[in-house]
């Protein structure tokens, strides 16, 4: 009889009880959840807060509700965010996963309902990976997590690996916290309706005459009370918010920040190290240019650095650029490309696209009469096919491997592509003179954008790691996209970089792990957190128009009226500049415990070397404007 009890007690756990109290209660977790998740967006925080009444529904109810509740919350989260509706499988595991091992039937204890939250947290992390991996390229969609998916990917190949910590990372916490409020929520339930007189589940049917005699029935009321199980253990009601419980999630969270505080400090570091740890070098018409205007700069595989101007094409030799006189159609130079055959494609203002051959240096022209849309030319790039896109200022054209060239002319939108790049996956991406970002695949538009603020257009992009596409605008504003894969483009964020405008052009580099821009009024690197660091120089900060980084790892950058600037990494660290300290005469130095100490003609500089910063305290308040000898 009792194995019957528990196996009727087990089925009815799963059973679906449609009442208006239920369906109300379904109802209000959905909006618990959708309340929760923009709140955590809004506030940055470290966790989800999107389960809570997920879990609410399973711990009242049952693994159904609970699930339908989760469910509903990714439904409304699609109207926000399109691509929430796949996510709703995580939310149904979570909800099955709690309303089943959640001790509803037993004493409630600390180390059950914590296990219960851990175990919901990994399960669900389980089901989301391969959804982030194919919809997000591995990340998580929360900055905490994203910060450690990024952080180790710089030691770390395999992307899920990273994908799967920071999920972690994010769902052991939040799952935790969500059980915990949610139980908070059932105990002060259940105190509003001791206080009003209003507790209906603990009637004369529970009198100890019956409880003795094991003829206990459950009322009408009993079935459709949507807070039973609040009412069941009064041995619960302290230990739901016991110090245990309290400690371990305390300890989930405090880890939880250390490692994403630990990843934004990286992150940041990193930026801040790049404009100290270099020096500039300027060439211009005392070094073989016959002007300072340069258009576009590359590096093909032979360690040759060339750069293409109004005035031609210049190689430089280790010391200096000499004009190259191959073609006297190859003048007016606007865009330089090595292709993976290392070839050197070359974009001319009005003699087409040629292709130099490595070894004989012989051009191949492209031109309307080989099929190209018009003979005046401003990007180029190569998909993983080996096809070579070639933006005129009509339509988009493709070169395959046999030469054939072929016109995009269908796709009235995409004319005058000023900005080509290689999108992984077999596509390619670009911007378009009327600022229309698109990705295509295979020669057909797969998806586009255009920005819907008036104060910007788009003017350029590059795609980096784990699909980010980082877009520049005509104003310092960045916006990072990513493509879903089915035709759509996620906005991400927005980033700006101060004293920059008119953003000409875009690097990834593998090497720093993140962007070098160039811009009208100067130019910058930004890291993967969009941490950006200005690396104009005072005689080089206009019209900078191409970057490219060597094999030695020296970065060159142009500009249409500043000849050629090449940064190249020093051995020795500017401490003032990387730690932002304005520049002074050092009489002399102390170094201790991390502090470096400098004597100044107008006071004490200190500088922790750990967090590049400097210290302002007692001693340095007292020496401001006092000259220190020694």
């Amino acid at each position: 009889m009792k194995e019957k009890k528990e196996n009727n007690k087990n089925a009815g756990r799963w059973m679906f009880k449609i009442t208006p109290a239920n369906i109300a209660l379904i109802l209000l977790g959905t909006g618990i959840n959708v309340g929760g998740m923009k709140l955590a967006s809004f506030l940055g925080l470290p966790i989800w807060l999107d389960s809570v009444g997920t879990f609410l529904s399973s711990v009242l109810l049952g693994p159904v509700e609970g699930a339908i509740s989760g469910a509903l919350m990714n439904v409304v989260a699609q109207i926000f965010e399109p691509g929430q509706i796949w996510f709703c499988l995580v939310s149904i595991t979570g909800g099955l996963t709690v309303g089943k091992f959640f001790p509803r039937d037993r004493k409630i204890d600390s180390f059950s309902v914590i296990a219960t939250a851990l175990f919901a947290g990994l399960v669900m992390t389980v089901v989301s990976t391969p959804l982030n991996m194919y919809f997000n390229q591995g990340f998580t969609g929360n900055e905490w997590g994203d910060a450690l998916v990024k952080m180790l990917g710089n030691y770390i190949n395999l992307k899920v690996i990273c994908c799967v910590a920071g999920e972690l990372l994010v769902n052991m916490p939040d799952k935790a916290v969500s059980i915990w409020i949610t139980l908070l929520i059932v105990y002060i339930i259940r105190k509003l309706r001791n206080t009003d007189g209003n507790d209906r589940i603990n009637n004369t049917d529970n009198s100890e005459e019956n409880k003795k005699s094991g003829n206990v029935r459950e009322s009408k009321t009993d079935a459709e009370s949507p807070v039973k199980i609040a009412v069941d253990h009064d041995t619960a009601k302290t230990d739901i918010i016991s110090g245990t419980s309290l400690k371990i999630i305390t300890c989930l969270i405090i880890t939880g920040a250390v490692l994403s505080t630990a990843a934004f400090g990286q992150k940041k570091t990193m930026a801040a190290d790049l404009g100290s740890e270099y020096i500039p070098v300027m060439y211009g018409v005392d070094d073989g240019l016959i002007s300072a205007e340069i258009n576009a700069i590359a590096q093909t595989s032979d360690g040759y650095i060339w750069a293409g101007a109004y005035s031609g094409l210049y190689r430089y030799d280790g010391s200096g650029f000499e004009k190259i006189n191959i073609d006297d159609r190859i003048n007016n130079v606007t865009c330089l490309f090595e292709d993976n055959s290392s070839r050197l494609w070359i974009g001319t203002n009005d003699c087409g696209a040629a292709c130099l051959d490595e070894e004989s240096l012989e051009p191949l022209f492209y031109t309307v009469k080989e099929g190209l849309a018009a003979d005046s030319v401003r990007s180029l790039c190569e998909d993983d096919a080996g096809n070579v896109y070639i933006g005129t200022t009509d339509s988009l054209c493709r070169v395959d491997k046999n030469g054939k060239v072929t016109s995009s002319a269908g796709y009235d939108d995409i004319e005058c592509v000023y900005s080509l790049n290689n999108a992984g996956d077999g596509c390619i991406s670009g911007v378009t003179a009327d600022g229309i970002f698109f990705i295509m695949d295979d020669g057909s538009v797969v998806c586009s954008l255009k920005s819907d603020k008036d104060e910007y257009s788009f003017t350029s992009a590059a795609c980096g790691e784990n699909g980010e596409i980082l877009v520049g605008t005509s104003s310092d504003k960045m916006v990072s996209l990513q493509s879903d894969k089915k035709g759509g483009l996620k906005v991400l964020d927005e980033t700006g970089v101060e004293g920059l405008s008119y953003i000409n052009c875009i690097r990834y580099s593998k090497a720093q792990r993140g962007y070098f821009v160039t811009a009208s009024t100067g130019l910058a690197y930004v890291d993967p957190d969009h941490n950006a660091t200005v690396l104009s120089q005072e005689d080089f900060s206009n019209s900078v128009s191409d970057v490219c980084e060597d094999y030695q790892g020296n970065i060159w950058f142009s500009s249409s009226s500043q000849g050629i600037m090449k940064l190249s990494p020093d051995p020795f660290t500017n401490v003032f500049k990387k730690s932002g300290i304005k520049e002074a005469v050092v009489n002399a130095l102390l170094y201790d415990d991390g502090l470096l100490y400098a004597c100044t003609d107008t006071g004490l500089i200190i500088d922790d070397e750990n967090s590049n910063t400097s210290v302002e305290n007692d001693l340095t308040e007292r020496l401001a404007g006092v000259r220190i000898r020694h």
